[in-house]
């Protein structure tokens, strides 16, 4: 039997060297053309949109006279702008999550005792749904003299007839001293501080909702800024943006993309 020679077992490691790096060339290229997957499903961060902040004073209310026949106790009356702009009696109210910005009161006249913030609908009677919720109440030229009206019994019995608010310009004593349930929906009656409820929930937690749904054509087209919400199709609302799959009727009322994360 012919040994192989030192020179032989070197060419058998030279024809051998060129074979390995072409098979690892191979496996390599491969590899390469492996496309990372796309993501499967998208997570956004909404904005529940409140109703718009109320602001009243001289300029947007009524005189109302009220109890006594001398006239001695006058009120700014404000239940037709509370209805026209937070939509109550109209169903629009739902749209806004039964919410609202900011109530800015201001006592300008000094004629004047306060406020009937009683809400009514167009009718005059009472309102279909009162906020549930106030981010902000804010009180200007107010001092213990005046007084802020509203009918108790018109208020939710599923939200306990009160009103959560999550901050005001003036403590959570003073705003309560001033409010008097009234008597029909002009006389006060009894002070009652039960009314306006300083909220002890997180304010970001109740505003921001996260929702994962399926990446399709539809979804990946709703962007941070634009406004979403199923009651929203075909009002002709600017920046709003139809949903694809993944989405329920919790996504009625209106929202504002704030943040867009995909998932891989």
């Amino acid at each position: 039997m012919i040994k192989p020679t030192y020179d032989m077992k070197k060419l058998i490691l030279l024809l051998f060297i060129p074979l390995v790096f072409a098979c690892s060339s191979d496996d390599d290229s491969q590899g390469n053309n492996t496309s990372p997957s796309g993501p499967t499903q998208i997570k956004f961060t909404l904005e529940k949109i409140w109703s718009e902040s109320l602001f009243f004073d001289d300029s947007n209310t009524q005189a109302l006279n009220s109890c006594y026949d001398d006239n001695s106790l006058i009120y700014y009356h404000t239940t037709s702008q509370l209805h026209n702009t937070y939509g109550i009696g109209t169903g629009g109210e739902s749209l806004n999550h039964f919410s609202l910005d900011t109530l800015s009161l201001t006592m300008s006249n000094p004629n004047l005792d306060g406020y009937n913030i009683t809400t009514l609908n167009s009718a005059g009677q009472e309102s279909t749904v009162n906020p549930q919720y106030i981010g902000h109440i804010e009180l200007n030229g107010f001092d213990s003299n005046h007084k802020i009206l509203i009918l108790k019994g018109f208020l939710e019995y599923q939200w306990n007839n009160q009103i959560e608010y999550f901050s005001s310009n003036v403590s959570d004593a003073f705003l309560n001293s001033l409010v008097y349930d009234v008597n029909g929906l002009e006389c006060p009656t009894n002070q009652d501080p039960n009314i306006f409820i300083k909220s002890t929930m997180d304010f970001n937690s109740l505003k921001l909702v996260e929702h994962t749904v399926v990446f399709d054509e539809l979804n990946d087209n709703i962007n941070i800024g634009n406004m979403v919400g199923y009651t929203m199709s075909g009002t002709g609302v600017e920046n709003w943006k139809p949903f694809g799959e993944g989405w329920n009727g919790d996504f009625n009322p209106n929202f504002l993309v704030v943040n867009k994360e995909y998932i891989y």
